[in-house]
């Protein structure tokens, strides 16, 4: 294209998308112990906690009894990112602060 013409990509459609439901962590900032709120799925999936410098804290397989939250650890202050990864490669991110008070 000429120097200076914008160029744009084609519209793509993406099929077979489900909505998971959200991943929250509740409250947020957090000061002692926080809740998670989880995807209503009937398999597995991985949860992985990594804090501000890109290290897993903590990581577990959740099982598919149709739970829908569960605990956090015992954490440091600093800010964290939980993510939950499902069947074919589905994925959640939230993030969330934890407060020293």
């Amino acid at each position: 294209s000429p120097e200076g013409e914008e160029v744009y990509s084609p519209i793509v459609v993406v099929g077979n998308v489900r909505r998971l439901g959200q991943l929250l962590v509740f409250p947020n900032p957090i000061t002692t112990a926080a809740d998670v709120s989880l995807p209503n799925v009937d398999y597995t999936a991985q949860l992985t906690l990594v804090d501000g410098l890109g290290r897993i804290v903590w990581s577990v397989v959740h099982p598919k009894d149709g739970a829908t939250s569960l605990r956090l650890p015992d954490l440091k202050p600093g800010a964290y990112l939980l993510r939950w990864e499902g069947a074919d490669e589905q994925v959640a991110v939230t993030r969330f602060v934890k407060t020293g008070h």
